[in-house]
């Protein structure tokens, strides 16, 4: 039950998934060009052999300045060779399955293919971009698979899966090894992440749902910056000091390569349009894009912590964390009483408290708490079970 069911977090972004979309490339035929592209948009994008595209024939959804959108794609030739040159480096060129999300214009394509890797998967949502891809796998023969879907889109693929009993997972990573967790990655991911939701739905794929009997994966991708700050683990940031992100710092490793201008990246932002409340955080993410190196760590799993203990110390961080200044040891005696002497000769105190802790810590409580002999059979188990099973007969 546990390791098929769809954390908190997820739910949400099924949730939001459902919701009617505007008409783009991946569910209408091939829309008209572009007739409003922004006046400060560049007038032409070079492309690698020298050629040069005209935004109007660029999808729509991408020559413009929007606040909604999950795809973010590389476009100009000098920024893709410093994106490459911060990466290609340390790509593994063959025994793992390359998956390029949002290629474009094919600038990161080629680069990956003249590095040496061996085959690249080219994830594409808008069919505007196949004119300059499906040219590149003549160049490129038996090395280069362009696939048309929004790599983004996991969550609600894996999910559609599962209430529809199809098989479209097994479609679009046809081809990857399945590999054990201790070994090199099996997955590598490349590209441009739009927002943070794509690390959550990639990490309970790997932790429970489709890729979780794959092995490990490792993402070189640009970011915005507000994704690096949410993987410091500083509990005094508590916009970012969250159960999602807890769990998100424990499952991966996570390394800054460097930086890159956000005007190469489309669609734009609007301008000025940030909440002032959290304006700190975010607004740099209209200027910059961080490259960033995201893998799974190859301690995560052990004998003593497999993936079910995984989902539930997610619901022990969403439960604990729900409120700030929750106290450790009051709680954990609602749990299993008496157990107050244990915390404390752990170093914990009757003011302790959850969200004072770094993820690790955090972590490591986690642990000791499921250490103990009553853990099985506590109220903590059964409501989680609860849990889980309601949100199992929502569905």
């Amino acid at each position: 039950m546990l390791r098929r069911c769809f954390s908190l977090e997820n739910r949400i972004v099924l949730s939001s998934s459902r919701q009617p979309s505007r008409s783009t490339s991946e569910n209408a035929p091939k829309q008209k060009k572009n007739p409003q592209i922004p006046k400060d948009f560049p007038s032409e994008f070079a492309l690698w052999d020298g050629s040069i595209a005209n935004p109007q024939d660029l999808p729509f959804d991408v020559m413009r300045r929007t606040r909604n959108f999950t795809t973010l794609h590389l476009l100009d030739r000098d920024v893709s060779k410093e994106f490459s040159s911060l990466v290609i480096d340390q790509i593994p060129k063959e025994n793992t399955f390359v998956a390029e999300m949002n290629p474009g214009l094919g600038l990161i394509t080629r680069e990956l293919l003249e590095s040496g890797v061996s085959v690249v998967h080219a994830f594409e949502k808008f069919t505007e971009f196949m004119q300059w891809l499906h040219p590149l796998e003549g160049v490129y023969p038996g090395r280069l698979q362009v696939r048309h879907y929004n790599l983004a889109t996991l969550a609600k693929t894996a999910f559609q899966d599962g209430k529809l009993n199809t098989k479209n997972m097994d479609k679009i990573f046809q081809g990857m090894r399945k590999k054990g967790w201790s070994e090199s990655p099996s997955l590598t991911v490349v590209g441009s992440v739009a927002n943070i939701s794509f690390l959550y739905s990639l990490k309970w794929m790997l932790i429970n749902q489709f890729l979780s009997d794959y092995g490990r994966a490792v993402l070189y991708v640009a970011v915005p910056p507000s994704i690096s700050l949410a993987f410091i683990d500083d509990p005094k940031l508590k916009h970012f000091h969250r159960a999602k992100n807890v769990l998100l710092r424990t499952f991966f490793d996570f390394k800054k390569l460097g930086t890159l201008p956000r005007k190469a990246f489309f669609p734009w932002e609007p301008e000025n349009h940030w909440r002032k409340r959290y304006v700190e955080y975010y607004k740099r993410d209209s200027e910059i894009m961080d490259v960033v190196k995201i893998e799974t760590k190859e301690d995560f799993f052990s004998e003593n912590f497999n993936h079910q203990d995984a989902i539930i110390f997610y619901y022990f961080l969403a439960i604990h964390m729900r409120k700030q200044n929750t106290r450790i040891i009051p709680l954990f005696e609602k749990w299993i009483p008496g157990c107050g002497p244990r915390l404390i000769r752990e170093d914990y105190d009757i003011y302790s408290t959850f969200n004072e802790l770094n993820s690790e810590e955090l972590l490591h409580l986690f642990k000791i708490f499921k250490s103990w002999p009553e853990y099985e059979t506590s109220p903590f188990i059964n409501f989680v079970e609860s849990i889980i099973q309601s949100r199992e007969s929502e569905e």
